[in-house]
């Protein structure tokens, strides 16, 4: 492939990226694909780490580095928070020490030492999620006293109201996190728990308790000690985050990872709405807890066909995502109101009001001003629906609108020059794909991590680890196909051994239980029957990839007779 002179130059990346690394050029990620595997998708896939295919398809970059967050005030947010505090607020660094102070007094007199032993002895033994359940909720009651007391105290402290005020928002996480010297968040666990007891209290949850908790009150951390609190709190989220939501999560898209695969070993695969439809009934495969088990008589593998109650007029509607900065930016935002106008997309906007999801009010010619407004409004969501014209199924809505787009993206990508041409092509195609939302549920894996990578593959470029999917959403062409190449460049990367996850694989194993660590094998062991999850965690590894499996691969490289390269796939056409 021969890169045109717009190429040479890398636009900036998407704003607000968690993962720092130099930009790349896509001249640069294609001559590494080319060097080292070809362009052969089978080389390539063949060399990926069985191990990492999890972190690759399943678990967003993002949420494994600097930049995690979890809904409802979870400790990483919390930990942000601090930091952000410690940096914008140099001015009441002093007051910040007298609370913290305050705060350890104030927990000193509200825990006494009946409660303290009561709450040491929580974990012995085995018991239910109820029994948990209440000793969580008695410790807790006790820390809600302490905590508004600690509140009014801060309010007769300080004189801004505004400081006051955002102190009254902190929940409990929020403000044991505000109250902890941030670098103390890079101590090693060992040190963090005996230097904070109370933080204790965050983690004995019915939830946590399983993961290790009781080595934590007991202090028999083993190797866990080592592990500095910021990864511990990392480690805890890992795909378990996916799998509380929806258990099976991690094997469901596995599954569609392979299924897709598996096409590059038997044909050229050809695009088309049967594929798609194919690898999404895989990624469902597995998965509890979907909106298919809400409504029955949608099934997956197959383009939504029930729609809301009529909203607005005589149309009917369903609600497809929201929209906030973090899955879309303003040049998306634009975007996607062209495409509006156009008549591309039948989309209309609503704000929604958090505590009451039947309170929708329709937005008319929404505008930056209106983006800018609300999208980063947490009091007012932005959700985006479909309307279907009166008396038309939705099904066959949808299956003449899969229709345009195939055909659409068919003409762009067979007069595309360039390199960056075809990726273009291949962009939009999924970004019109992943905002009507074909699906009632698994749309971003389907689409953004397992059918984007299989069109990469398909048109001579490596696949892609985004640092978020969900940037598809409503991020600008421009803007995904810069985050694109970048996450082409981490997957080169990661095949090639190198580290580029802030906690290893193995830091997130080692705070799972027995049960979890064996539920980890057999997903892996869809993409790679002979994974032994004992032999890989026994390895004593400088990087978290499957340094060995590198190593068998290069001295099979040098065994076999040298062959010339392999001619890189030919954009397929679709029937």
């Amino acid at each position: 492939m021969s890169a045109s002179n717009k190429d040479q130059k890398t636009p900036p990346a998407p704003p607000n990226t968690p993962m720092t690394q130099e930009a790349v050029s896509l001249d640069s990620v294609l001559l590494k694909f080319q060097k080292k595997f070809q362009c052969d998708p089978g080389k390539f896939l063949q060399r990926f780490p069985a191990a990492e295919v999890w972190r690759h398809m399943v678990e967003f970059p993002a949420q494994v580095n600097t930049d995690f967050k979890k809904e409802n005030g979870t400790l990483a947010e919390a930990m942000e928070l601090s930091h952000m505090y410690a940096t914008t607020h140099p001015e009441i660094k002093n007051d910040i020490a007298k609370l913290r102070n305050h705060f350890s007094e104030m927990y000193n007199k509200f825990f006494s030492p009946e409660l303290k032993k009561h709450y040491h002895t929580a974990v012995k033994g085995k018991k239910s999620a109820e029994e948990l359940e209440k000793i969580y909720n008695d410790i807790s009651k006790t820390f809600d006293a302490a905590h508004k007391l600690f509140v009014e105290e801060v309010n007769r402290y300080h004189e801004s109201k505004q400081f006051v005020w955002e102190y009254n928002e902190l929940t409990h996480p929020d403000m044991l996190c505000f109250i902890i010297d941030p670098h103390d968040y890079q101590l090693p666990l060992k040190e963090f728990i005996k230097k904070h007891p109370h933080y204790l209290v965050l983690l004995l949850k019915p939830l946590l308790v399983a993961t290790g908790i009781n080595l934590l009150i007991e202090n028999e951390l083993g190797p866990l000690g080592d592990i500095s609190f910021n990864d511990f709190v990392q480690a805890q989220c890992g795909w378990k985050v996916f799998e509380e939501d929806e258990p099976g999560y991690l094997k469901g898209t596995l599954n569609a990872y392979q299924h897709w695969t598996n096409l590059f070993k038997t044909a050229q695969p050809k695009l088309s709405s049967e594929l798609i439809k194919s690898i999404h009934h895989a990624a469902a495969q597995h998965v509890k807890k979907t909106n298919y088990e809400k409504d029955p008589t949608e099934k997956s593998g197959r383009f939504r066909h029930i729609t809301e109650p009529a909203l607005f007029n005589e149309a009917t509607y369903y609600l497809i995502y929201k929209m906030n900065t973090t899955n879309s930016s303003l040049e998306g935002f634009n975007e996607l109101i062209d495409k509006i106008n156009k008549k591309k997309f039948p989309i209309l906007f609503f704000l929604q009001d958090p505590l009451d999801e039947t309170n929708l009010t329709l937005v008319e010619n929404p505008d930056e001003n209106f983006y800018n407004d609300y999208a980063n409004n947490e009091y007012r969501i932005i959700r985006l629906i479909v309307y279907i014209p009166k008396g038309e199924k939705i099904e066959t809505f949808l299956d003449k609108k899969m229709d345009e787009f195939l055909s659409e993206f068919e003409k762009e990508i067979s007069k595309a020059k360039t390199p960056r041409d075809k990726l273009r092509a291949i962009i939009v195609f999924i970004q019109d794909c992943e905002q009507i939302h074909f699906f009632l549920d698994l749309n971003c894996r389907t689409l953004c991590m397992n059918l984007l990578n299989f069109l990469l593959l398909s048109h001579g470029f490596p696949t892609a680890i985004l640092r978020d999917p969900n940037m598809l959403d409503g991020f600008s062409v421009d803007q995904l196909i810069e985050e694109t190449i970048q996450g082409m460049d981490r997957a080169l990367r990661v095949a090639e051994g190198e580290q580029i996850f802030e906690v290893p694989t193995q830091k997130i194993l080692q705070c799972m239980t027995d049960e979890q660590k064996k539920y980890f094998e057999k997903a892996v062991r869809i993409v790679n029957p002979s994974f032994n999850l004992s032999k890989y965690l026994s390895e004593e590894l400088t990087v978290y990839s499957d340094a060995k499996h590198h190593v068998l691969f290069t001295e099979a490289e040098k065994k076999s007779p040298p062959s010339p390269p392999p001619t890189p796939p030919k954009p397929f056409q679709n029937n």
